[in-house]
């Protein structure tokens, strides 16, 4: 930090009339190649706890004064893209492809079908979850659902049984639209949703006999393709959308119509980086997912361009798909990073159309190889569903700061604090949490009352994400794991995935996760390995013991060791820790959970 002795005096103009205030700044600091301001630039002055704020005008604020925010409705949004796009490819799926205009008229023809279902049912801004596969017509429906005043509410398809009955209740589903494929999934928790009066079914088989309840997909998709004419405001909620559910059960964040700005804000960001109209994003992360919605399909609206859904992130058709379309973005999880390592070379690999790949959790090893496999630039970033803070690492490997998640882009602010709040200063030794704001007044809200979990928000709208990191002294950001994966030892932290990355490194293992456990009648609490091997390889509890306690610290090597066939995770491919930690208590993983300590499994037959 540069400092100098300013002064602050007024003047009055030449008749003397009026009075305006000067601020001078020491030569020496405007003279220094960090000094932010150009001659004449307009800047942003505020007043904070007795200080005086200079600092620049925010790009988002002038952006969204350009772009209007009453503008900010999904409705005004797809129609005035429909007339500026027309024709141009909007969707590539699978054979099929989908234009701006028809992208509009599809979704003309859900909401005309949904607001009509919704005149027979006489609810108010009804909850409608959606319930499909990544395809064309989940954005039809995403769209018209709330173009025909509904509430949309995406369910992973993933969910079953009890989790997806708690989304369901929580919400407060009036109308479920669900692809056949997940419908028994449905069916057996039915009985438990009395407040679900209609079902749409899509893809039902020939012999499905529908009736009050159960309506046939086909059935609300209205032969009127002219646009709903609706009151839509920009403060209207649009969504509501769940978190990952990581570390717990999911959370319910209301995006109103004016959360759509997220997309034209990180287009912009994304413009930095090459991006432009002509440009094809691949999406192999699911639709329902804020990433998906937030991070690819919206910047390629409003920048005007071209979507590749992929139904699933699979790594035998990923170069295929890569090439049919021509893509140019890719959006990743470390998983899916580490994936494509592992397969055997493609010819297609060094000789593709791929500029960079935007995503999140690449940790540094994982993004060397990639890079240098693939020459494909890796943009690393952050980000919580709740949109508070996104951070994007535009100069990446090239600009020396591999491994960061960047800084916040316009818009945000972020901080690490202590855990008494107070701001850390730079430097990889000042751990902490990290904290971040929208300078927006916009609100920041969960639908129902949630529970402070390890994401929690202060009056001052100061969001506690629960992550943990160091900027350096450059001010870029480090992230080294959620506070769940951080755990104390002799004053000490631990941190989790550091255990996750040298056991990685073992050449027949294909995933892990550490998590701490307490068994009954343990005095302490311990580290135990969840792992999956590769397939085809044989590797005792031993072995891979033994492999830990040579490649790293005594007290990091974990006390138990489980081989699992999976680990459970969400559909972004992150591994859900506290389902591990539930079913370890479990008799039947007690059998198959082995001790370093006894050198045998828990429970013997």
């Amino acid at each position: 930090m540069k400092k100098g002795k300013g002064k602050i005096t007024s003047k009055k103009s030449g008749n003397s009339r009026y009075e305006s205030v000067w601020l001078y700044i020491p030569s020496k600091l405007v003279k220094d190649s960090s000094f932010p301001f150009i001659d004449k630039e307009e800047v942003s002055i505020e007043i904070e706890n007795e200080k005086l704020i200079v600092s620049k005008i925010d790009e988002l604020i002038k952006i969204i004064e350009d772009y209007g925010i009453e503008n900010a409705t999904i409705n005004k949004l797809i129609i005035d893209k429909s007339i500026e796009n027309k024709n141009k490819p909007f969707i590539y799926y699978k054979n099929q492809t989908v234009t701006y205009k028809e992208l509009n008229e599809k979704s003309n023809q859900i909401a005309h079908g949904i607001y009509n279902l919704i005149k027979k049912l006489k609810p108010k801004r009804p909850k409608i979850s959606l319930i499909f596969p990544n395809c064309p017509d989940f954005i039809f429906c995403w769209i018209g659902i709330i173009k025909a005043g509904g509430i949309f509410s995406p369910i992973d398809i993933t969910y079953q049984g009890e989790e997806l009955e708690y989304l369901l209740k929580h919400n407060d589903t009036k109308i479920l639209i669900i692809d056949y494929s997940n419908f028994e999934n449905f069916k057996e928790i039915s009985h438990n949703l009395p407040k679900i009066q209609k079902v749409v079914i899509r893809n039902a088989p020939k012999n499905f006999t529908f009736n009050e309840k159960y309506l046939d997909f086909d059935e609300i998709i209205s032969t009127n393709i002219e646009n709903l004419k609706l009151n839509i405001k920009n403060w209207h909620p649009m969504e509501i959308i769940y978190t990952s559910g990581t570390t717990g059960a999911p959370k319910a964040v209301i995006y109103r119509n004016h959360h759509l700005l997220t997309g034209l804000n990180i287009g912009k960001e994304y413009e930095q980086l090459g991006f432009h109209q002509s440009h094809i994003l691949y999406c192999p992360l699911p639709l329902s997912h804020a990433i998906s919605q937030l991070l690819i399909v919206l910047p390629a609206i409003f920048y005007n361009a071209s979507v590749v859904i992929a139904e699933k992130f699979d790594v035998s058709t990923f170069w295929d798909d890569i090439f049919k379309y021509k893509v140019t973005q890719i959006f990743y999880t470390q998983m899916m990073l580490r994936m494509l390592i592992k397969q055997p070379y493609n010819e297609k690999e060094n000789s593709h159309s791929v500029n960079w790949a935007f995503g999140f959790g690449a940790s540094k090893e994982v993004w060397e190889i990639f890079e240098k496999r693939f020459n494909i630039t890796l943009y690393e970033g952050w980000s919580l569903t709740e949109i508070t803070g996104i951070t994007i690492n535009k100069i990446g490997s090239k600009g020396g700061k591999i491994g960061s998640i960047g800084k916040s882009v316009s818009g945000y602010e972020l901080k690490i604090v202590d855990p008494k709040g107070n701001v850390l200063p730079l430097g990889s030794e000042n751990v902490g949490e990290i904290v971040s704001r929208c300078k927006l007044p916009f609100k920041i809200d969960y639908y129902k009352e949630q529970k402070q979990g390890i994401t929690r928000m202060k009056e001052d709208k100061w969001v506690y994400s629960g992550d943990y990191g160091y900027r350096d002294s450059d001010g870029y950001l480090y992230f080294l794991g959620r506070k769940s994966d951080i755990i104390k030892n002799n004053d000490k932290n631990i941190y989790l995935n550091e255990i996750e990355i040298v056991t990685i490194k073992h050449p027949y293992i294909l995933e892990s996760a550490a998590i701490e456990i307490q068994y009954e009648n343990a005095s302490k609490i311990e580290l135990k390995l969840c792992v999956v091997l590769k397939e085809n390889v044989i590797l005792t509890h031993e072995e891979l013991h033994e492999f830990l306690m040579q490649n790293m610290a005594f007290d990091l090597v974990p006390r138990y060791i489980q081989f699992y066939k999976e680990l459970p995770k969400t559909s972004t491919h992150f591994i859900k820790k506290f389902e591990l930690i539930k079913e370890s208590k479990e008799k039947l993983n007690k059998k198959i959970t082995w001790d370093a300590k006894k050198k045998s499994f828990l429970l013997k037959d």
